[in-house]
């Protein structure tokens, strides 16, 4: 399947699901005859969605929908692929195991966008979290270009035929994903969590976009922010007053459980804490926060903060910050909006994906 067909069919799917990244949907005049056979399917397996996994909001799902048709332009694409060198494709092409995580809507686009970029077959196992949405989508590509119905296979059960796998999922199913896929070339990644460096200088504006790194997709995501450093004697009220804008998140049934359970064990504890109603904020080192609870360290210096992240480098998805303050730190607001150069993990997933071609 030629590269520049695959670019096509990917850059009208992002235009396709722009038209779903806002609150008032409205159908784009440039996709006519793909609307009146899929709009109105999509827009029921959105709602499917929502019913299945109440972490898949339609917040959430605006957000996913927003952040990939925004990766899915024209010109990205061919940037990205063309900084690699072009592979022999003729009897060379590879079946690629997928498993796919479930932790916040569509999560495994990019794997799944490099698998087929790269001219493998794509044989994708879903979570049974996320298992609605994509199914609709490989409808989608196969009306955009009818190569892509053998490109792509899905499966409900065991995954057949591969000869590579990409795996995504806990600590525990990683061990399990190694121990059965470990005879395949694979990538397989386990938890990851982000971080925020703040020099004690930002402005609310940057703390309130702070806070979408935090919540976004309620904090489920590798590239959410789970844990602030902040300088010595920073007041970390601070922060939490600017996160107000987020307090609808009490309103969530499974979030308010989650923080009521938190709250609850450190009471019992007597563990101090601060709370805003909706978030508990508290002092320690650990980098993985529980869910509706959120982790600060204090740092004296640059060098010891740097000597901090080094700790924990291999389990830090990103970095937020202020990129003048802390360089090669993504801005405030920007963690979910990731560049397709961004891989999971740092493992370059393209390069891995070309030299699975035979010499």
């Amino acid at each position: 399947m030629a590269e520049e067909s695959i670019i096509a069919a990917f850059e009208t799917l992002g235009i396709f699901l722009q038209q779903f990244a806002t609150v008032s949907t409205k159908k784009n005049l440039q996709l006519t005859e793909l609307n009146r056979l899929y709009y109105d399917t999509f827009k029921e397996a959105i709602k499917k969605t929502e019913i299945s996994n109440p972490w898949f909001t339609e917040e959430s799902l605006r957000n996913s929908f927003f952040a990939l048709g925004t990766m899915l332009e024209k010109g990205k694409l061919y940037e990205w692929i063309s900084a690699y060198p072009k592979p022999e494709y003729t009897n060379k092409v590879k079946n690629i195991g997928l498993i796919s995580a479930g932790n916040i809507p569509l999560v495994a686009f990019h794997d799944i966008l490099a698998v087929l970029i790269t001219g493998h077959n794509l044989h994708l196992k879903m979570s049974s979290k996320d298992n609605i949405l994509f199914p609709e989508i490989r409808k989608i590509l196969i009306y955009l270009s009818d190569d892509f119905e053998e490109k792509i296979r899905i499966y409900e059960g065991k995954l057949e035929n591969i000869e590579a796998v990409i795996a995504t999922g806990s600590d525990n199913s990683s061990r399990y994903f190694e121990y059965y896929f470990g005879k395949y070339p694979h990538i397989i990644r386990s938890n990851r969590n982000s971080v925020a460096v703040l020099s004690g200088n930002e402005t609310s504006n940057q703390l309130k976009k702070l806070a979408d790194d935090v919540f976004m997709y309620f904090g489920l995501g590798c590239r959410n922010v789970s844990k602030i450093y902040v300088p010595k004697d920073y007041d970390p009220r601070i922060i939490l007053d600017n996160f107000s804008h987020y307090d609808y998140y009490g309103n969530h049934t499974k979030y308010a459980n989650n923080y009521d359970y938190q709250r609850a064990i450190l009471l019992i504890n007597i563990v101090p804490f601060l709370d805003n109603g909706f978030l508990i904020f508290r002092e320690n080192n650990s980098l993985n926060s529980p869910l509706a609870c959120l982790h600060y360290e204090f740092y004296n210096s640059m060098e010891e903060l740097k000597i901090l992240i080094d700790r924990d480098k291999d389990k830090i998805q990103c970095i937020v910050s202020d990129p003048e303050y802390y360089e090669g730190a993504i801005d405030f607001g920007n963690s979910q909006y990731p560049d397709l150069k961004d891989f999971a993990d740092n493992v370059d997933s393209i390069k891995f994906l070309l030299n699975l071609y035979e010499k």
